[in-house]
């Protein structure tokens, strides 16, 4: 998800009534839907079906959709993760961490710049 419509490419209008709720139980709207690719030095990562909540105050990253969209694992610790090939386990990407949040704001994104990738889950489902 992310607030800024200009991060992604392929912004279609969103026409559904699904709501984004956050934290405080606050329903954000959906205004957008879009596409995205995160250039690495090794890899093309796709972003898909991104969501544009403009009132949305940062990015954020579904690993589920990400994972199943790049068939690859994500494998965190303490100081960093690693984005590794499904099938043969190569590191395709390691990102250190700085401060609570494990950040991808380090990167290339051709027509996503910072945009990231979320999907639609039931209001009754909380991790």
């Amino acid at each position: 998800m992310t607030p800024n419509p200009g991060n992604v490419s392929s912004v279609l209008p969103y026409n559904g009534t699904d709501r984004v709720v956050v934290g405080n139980g606050t329903q954000l709207p959906i205004s957008y839907t879009g596409h995205g690719t995160i250039f690495t030095p090794s890899t093309l990562f796709s972003l898909k079906n991104i969501l544009i909540v403009p009132n949305l105050s940062s990015n954020l990253l579904s690993v589920r959709k990400f994972t199943t969209d790049n068939n690859c694992t994500i494998e965190f610790d303490p100081f960093r993760f690693f984005i590794k090939d499904l099938k043969t386990k190569k590191i395709l990407l390691r990102c250190n961490s700085q401060g609570p949040l494990y950040s991808l704001s380090s990167l290339s994104y051709g027509a996503v710049h910072r945009a990231l990738a979320a999907v639609r889950r039931s209001p009754n489902l909380w991790h």
